[in-house]
């Protein structure tokens, strides 16, 4: 039987040594996370132990279509392990709400004084959305168009839907940022859909 008494000591110990740990520069989760593993500190999933004892996972340059879903598999946890442990610092902190940036849709219900929002669709990389289709800088589908025509949720709907959510989280003051590549024809959809008025408008 383990004398609880040491137990807790030998924890203490071990804590005081995570500590230092975490005062050194440039250091990885995956260093943390051994040493979590290696004290006992906490218990970690068995599949993340497989891969905290791999320091370089043997990835196949031109993997089987089998094999493929495991390889992405391994190259997305080598590359998350081997972060540096201030990235996982700055996301607690940005998921808790402490960094005074949010997405779109994490804003819903939320009231801020003054919001600055920032409409890039080439950074979001998505295709849900479309900024550029909304303000006219893009041509619209003709499924675009049947879906406009028939009511039907698209795009340029949803994207709507998002746009008057961010604005109107704002009660005293709105800055809306808008990456394009017409920006000529962005600020002339939105005089003509009377959501800004035309000195309210920069073009830079």
């Amino acid at each position: 039987m383990v004398d609880p008494l040491y137990a807790l000591k030998n924890i203490d110990g071990n804590i005081d040594v995570l500590k230092k740990t975490l005062e050194k520069d440039k250091l990885s989760l995956r260093e943390v996370l051994s040493n979590i593993h290696k004290n006992k500190l906490l218990t970690l999933p068995d599949e993340l132990v497989t891969y905290l004892t791999d320091d370089e996972l043997e990835v196949s340059k031109e993997p089987e279509e089998d094999s493929k879903l495991a390889s992405d598999k391994d190259k997305a946890w080598s590359l998350a392990l081997n972060a540096n442990i201030e990235h996982v610092k700055n996301y607690a902190s940005y998921i808790s709400g402490n960094l005074g940036y949010a997405t779109h849709q994490g804003v819903k219900g939320l009231e801020f004084d003054r919001v600055m929002a920032v409409l890039d669709d080439e950074e979001s990389k998505g295709f849900l959305f479309s900024y550029e289709k909304l303000f006219g800088a893009k041509d619209l589908t003709n499924k675009d168009i049947e879906n406009e025509d028939l009511g039907k949720d698209s795009a340029i709907s949803r994207t709507r839907r998002l746009f008057y959510v961010i604005c109107s989280r704002a009660e005293q003051s709105l800055a809306v940022v808008a990456y394009s590549k017409d920006p000529v024809a962005v600020k002339q959809n939105a005089i003509e859909s009377d959501w800004f008025c035309e000195d309210e408008i920069v073009l830079l």
